[in-house]
């Protein structure tokens, strides 16, 4: 990282390690705060070098997270990045190739705060964790920078495939060089003639569903409404300029700079082949902006959600022997109209929506919908007005006079609220009731799936209709929930009847696509298990005092100030408050989510891997106090920390994990020295050096406890008198490096809940 402060013998390596290695010509040396940017012959940023002049482990990573920095802090991000340093007398070069997008364009951290010159630790780890899933690092020493050196030079005429894992860096990179003439506001539309530019007049069809239509099985491309088929390429060698025409709506868009436009698209090769382009296309979702999804509503129903939801309204089409151009559909909550985003034009003139928010009806206004109306829908019984035909009509009256079904697509907000009549409700309950007394044919109705295990159940099944289709995703699918959230799709006529006895859902998941996991059918009748557990903690309430615990607040609070009104945790019933928090703990963001309703069953059924699980939650909670004082009719008494319950005769060099572990289960607990026995049988496949390093890893951890199970430990003794850290760093490559090796090694001690 070039900077005033840069030490002397840095700038002088660089300058040395340039002069010997690469064509000084070529070379810039702390331009745009990067210490070296080779060039190629016409001129362009070739690779990003950040130089050093010795780097053991720790500086390796902090190193490598600047030069990735750096990058990101650049107009233009490259794909080739390095790292110079001195080893052993030897000159290296370690080249980095990143594979995907992932290491420059996630979301693990906060890019913006982050400088290069002094990146915080949560960025070293991310970012050196990214390269190691997706990006390949090659070695050079000496002679070999010379070869390596001469290939990178060649590489700037050979062309650049296109894939689905380097689409967003070239989207990143065409957004930057090629400007139009009117500029694009809507990111639909600008990722659009991105994909249009990639196929360069290209014509691929394939079977792939548009919702709408009545096309055969050889089909166009569409993206969310938009036939990609449609679109003609125009160089103009005289004006100097592209045009993309869109033959089917008679629009046109105008690059002015035809140099820089044949500039970039020399670098790759076009098109891609169609099975690539099909992957692209698939998730071209992936290239909006954080903004863009947070403006137009991608974080509150995501893409896939939405593109599965017109799957099945496809399928329901065929069953009903209609289609979609046989409906009118009505959004009432709109928002910025995500639900609607991916019909095809045709459909989108029978989109009619209504939102809270004026500047919503402005988005939906740039994304081309030509319905849109501010209104509160439930501020009284009134529904909104449209202009029809020259008059102003409400939904119902547009469906009459247009002879077609009705069908309401919505993801209303899901906050309790006191109604204009008084009552209080879910908003979204509200919304549901009062679409169906406008007696549409099918209803799309997004909200949370406990609905279903609460009283709320009795309005779906008032409303007299079916259930067609019901699939719902964990809360990480919705990056701004906490629940399962669900999407139903109700009809007059087709479907199952419902009923409060049970109920059946389909569960996806977005794991490299939107993925089918498996069907559930909830049997509503079954006891609760969180009130099973609730009740365990009531009734075995003697013993000592451990703290309190509150389900509600989904938290154990060890503490020598038990509150009178919560249940207080003792040396009886720890286990019971462990399990409910662990079923928490394993089943939030992963199965179900975190409410009273989805847990059903009996504390019988539970396995005794879940208790243990549970129990091993406990290692998060280091540092409460407790209290020593026996229950009788309360809490209170004299606070100890867990460290000075450790100095017991009991628990005598045993480690957190077993005191707790012997509390809640009433078992002797093992020692530190009878738990490091544990990885013997991990440390006997090792190879010599890396054996020694363990074992005398496992000598300091039955000394000092868990804490000591850290790589901060081998710049002590008795390690630093044997090995240097990157001899450390050596032994332990075969085995995936210094960290793997002690997450195995944890593993191994507590393989019980591993």
């Amino acid at each position: 990282m070039a900077s005033a402060k840069q030490p002397q013998d840095e700038i002088d390596y660089k300058v040395k390690f340039s002069q010997e290695y690469f064509n000084p010509k070529l070379c810039k040396y702390d331009n745009e705060r990067i210490d070296i940017i080779l060039l190629d012959k016409k001129g362009n940023p070739l690779l990003y070098i950040e130089a050093k002049v010795t780097l053991n482990p720790q500086e390796r990573a902090k190193a490598l997270a600047q030069v990735v920095l750096t990058n990101k802090k650049q107009k233009q991000i490259l794909n080739h990045l390095a790292l110079i340093y001195k080893e052993n007398g030897n000159d290296i070069l370690e080249f980095i190739e990143l594979l995907d997008d992932s290491v420059m364009f996630n979301n693990d951290f906060h890019w913006e705060s982050e400088t290069p010159s002094g990146p915080t630790r949560d960025a070293i780890d991310r970012i050196n964790d990214r390269l190691r899933q997706s990006a390949k690092i090659i070695k050079y020493v000496n002679n070999e920078i010379k070869e390596f050196y001469a290939n990178l030079l060649k590489r700037e005429d050979l062309e650049i495939s296109i894939t689905l894992k380097n689409m967003i860096t070239i989207f990143h990179a065409w957004k930057e060089v090629i400007k139009f003439k009117n500029e694009i506001k809507n990111e639909q539309t600008l990722i659009n003639l991105f994909l249009v530019d990639m196929l360069n007049n290209t014509k691929y069809k394939d079977s792939l569903i548009i919702v709408g239509t009545d096309l055969g099985s050889q089909k166009p491309l569409i993206r969310e409404g938009t036939d990609l088929n449609a679109f003609s390429i125009e160089i103009n060698e005289n004006k100097q300029e592209v045009k993309f025409i869109d033959d089917k709506n008679e629009k046109f868009y105008t690059i002015p700079n035809l140099q820089a436009y044949k500039a970039f698209w020399d670098k790759y090769k076009r098109p891609p082949a169609k099975d690539e382009f099909l992957k692209i296309l698939e998730e071209s979702h992936l290239l909006y902006t954080d903004k863009y999804r947070k403006d137009t509503g991608g974080e509150y129903t995501p893409f896939f959600f939405v593109s599965e939801q017109n799957k099945i309204l496809e399928q329901y089409c065929k069953d009903s022997k209609t289609g979609l151009k046989d409906y009118i559909i009505y959004d009432p909550c709109c928002g910025v109209g995500n639900l609607e985003n991916q019909f095809s034009k045709e459909i989108n003139a029978q989109c009619y929506l209504s939102t809270l928010d004026s500047k919503d009806v402005d988005i939906c206004t740039i994304k081309e919908f030509e319905n849109v109306v501010q209104f509160d829908y439930l501020e009284n019984a009134n529904e909104p007005k449209f202009a029809h035909g020259g008059t102003e009509l409400t939904i119902n009256e547009i469906v009459k006079r247009e002879k077609k079904k009705l069908m309401v697509i919505m993801n209303p907000p899901y906050q309790n609220y006191t109604n204009h009549q008084g009552k209080r409700e879910n908003k979204a309950i509200s919304f549901f009731n009062k679409v169906c007394k406008l007696e549409p044919e099918v209803i799309v109705f997004y909200y949370m799936t406990e609905s279903f295990m609460r009283d709320e159940i009795k309005h779906y099944i008032n409303s007299k209709l079916k259930m067609y289709s019901h699939i719902f995703s964990t809360a990480k699918t919705f990056n701004l929930s906490d629940w399962s959230i669900s999407q139903m799709i109700f009809s007059k006529n087709l479907g199952d009847k419902m009923s409060d006895k049970s109920f059946t859902a389909k569960r996806y998941e977005d794991n490299k696509g939107f993925k089918f996991i498996k069907s559930y059918t909830y049997d509503l009748e079954r006891p609760s298990l969180v009130k099973e557990i609730d009740t365990a903690i009531k009734q075995n309430q003697k013993g000592m005092i451990l703290g309190n615990y509150s389900y509600l607040s989904s938290t154990i609070n060890l503490t020598n100030k038990p509150s009178k009104n919560q249940a207080p945790i003792t040396t009886e019933n720890l286990k019971y408050c462990l399990l409910s928090k662990g079923l928490n703990f394993n089943t939030h963001h992963q199965y179900f989510e975190r409410n009273d309703y989805v847990l059903k069953g009996k504390i019988s059924e539970i396995p005794q891997e879940l208790f243990n699980d549970s129990i091993a939650f406990s290692l998060f909670f280091k540092n409460c106090a407790f209290t020593n004082k026996v229950v009788t009719n309360g809490g209170g008494g004299k606070g100890i920390f867990i460290q000075e319950l450790g100095q017991m005769d009991k628990f005598k060099n045993c480690d957190e994990f077993d005191i707790l572990l012997s509390l809640a289960k009433g078992t002797q607990a093992l020692s530190r020295t009878q738990r490091a026995k544990k990885a013997n049988k991990f440390l006997e496949s090792l190879q010599p050096k890396a054996r020694e390093l363990l074992e005398l890893l496992l000598e300091k951890y039955a000394q000092g406890g868990i804490n000591e199970l850290d790589s901060s430990v081998f710049v002590n003794e008795p390690f630093a008198s044997r090995y240097n850290l990157t001899t450390i760093a050596q032994i332990f490559k075969e085995y995936g490096g210094l960290n793997a090796i002690l997450q195995n090694l944890k593993n191994e001690l507590y393989k019980e809940v591993s």
